[in-house]
């Protein structure tokens, strides 16, 4: 057929209006992938931000509560010195323990399991541990502040060793919960993202992921800490990331 003017006519005729099937359509050959961005990682991205936060909130607040109580240089020394060699043995002991005994908030471990979905409760099993013991611990240092206040306990050899055994436990719970935390959100992401050729910038996001949860964690908690140590107390700033720690913990059970 010739058009109007002479040549060969198109698709679209002159005075009928072209269907949509006229277009020309993109091929499809598979399904869209699943995000990455899961319930699972944002809850382990969660948890790594509270962490951190509690070290920042320690690192900021607590040098000045312990001059506040009579405390000198050396022995505050000592005291951060206890927290960090807590800490550095600690992380070692709960990686082995999210290893081997992972899973026991009623999941079987990750290697078990079929869905990646669920496939993380080895280690998201372990955070959430990790966040209960660190709350724990904080309501235990709080709960000597406010006594030791009432009190006015004259001697502080008693309260000083407490206080070390508490930061002790402490940074266990932070182990627990940052030491697994980078293979929990690695098992978030769907198993088809991971099997794709593109594995090894998901593999890469993650750590990124993970980066940027501990930095704003480390800004924040000395920010807030700070604050509320002003607007309240000591005391009153470690029943709230007692609070945080427990929320998070609540959601990781759920």
């Amino acid at each position: 057929r010739h058009g109007a003017f002479g040549g060969r006519s198109n698709s679209f005729q002159i005075g009928r209006a072209p269907t949509w099937s006229s277009w020309p359509q993109p091929e499809v050959d598979e399904e869209p992938l699943p995000s990455m961005l899961t319930p699972h990682l944002l809850l382990g991205l969660v948890g790594i931000t509270t962490a951190m936060a509690l070290f920042g909130v320690l690192n900021g607040v607590l040098i000045l509560h312990l001059t506040d109580i009579g405390l000198d240089n050396v022995q505050a020394g000592v005291t951060y010195g206890v927290y960090s060699a807590a800490y550095a043995i600690s992380s070692p002991l709960a990686g082995l323990l999210a290893d081997r005994w992972g899973g026991f908030c009623g999941r079987p471990p990750a290697h078990l399991l079929e869905d990646v979905e669920q496939g993380n409760a080895q280690f998201r099993d372990m955070m959430t541990a990790g966040a209960i013991v660190a709350g724990l611990a904080c309501l235990g240092m709080s709960a000597v502040g406010f006594i030791t206040a009432a009190m006015n306990v004259p001697s502080l050899t008693g309260v000083w060793g407490v206080i070390m055994c508490l930061l002790a436990v402490m940074a266990a719970g932070q182990a627990m919960i940052l030491t697994p935390s980078l293979p929990a959100l690695k098992l978030s992401v769907p198993v088809i993202l991971l099997a794709d050729e593109n594995a090894p910038a998901i593999t890469d996001s993650i750590v990124v992921l993970n980066n940027m949860a501990m930095q704003i964690g480390l800004a924040f908690g000395p920010i807030a800490g700070g604050a509320l140590a002003y607007l309240l107390s000591f005391e009153s700033t470690l029943l709230a990331v007692a609070a945080l720690l427990f929320a998070y913990a609540s959601a990781g059970v759920a």
